[in-house]
């Protein structure tokens, strides 16, 4: 399966690794606390955006439960992740 192929690829693990490290391997959903069961989550679909399907910017983790909450929704939820991370970078440069 071409799509198994991709998430197998360098480049692809070298995304998610960046995504989780920046995340603290912890979901990013207010007030969610989960550090274990984490995916990597395409804040903007990769069916639609191909150009930043390993862009960091383009990823959140999420655990099972609020991914499974969004999964097919990505559009609905894309300004929510991105003030997520917008507020944590603003966070961090601050720290």
């Amino acid at each position: 399966d071409q799509l198994i192929k991709q998430r197998m690829s360098a480049k692809y693990q070298d995304w998610r690794a960046a995504v989780l490290a920046r995340d603290s391997n912890q979901c990013q959903w207010p007030g969610c606390k989960e550090t274990e069961k984490l995916q990597v989550h395409h804040i903007f679909p990769y069916s639609t955006h191909k150009h930043l399907k390993t862009d960091i910017h383009n990823g959140i983790t999420l655990c099972t439960k609020h991914h499974l909450q969004v999964n097919q929704r990505e559009i609905q939820f894309s300004r929510f992740f991105v003030a997520i991370l917008k507020k944590k970078k603003d966070h961090d440069s601050i720290s």
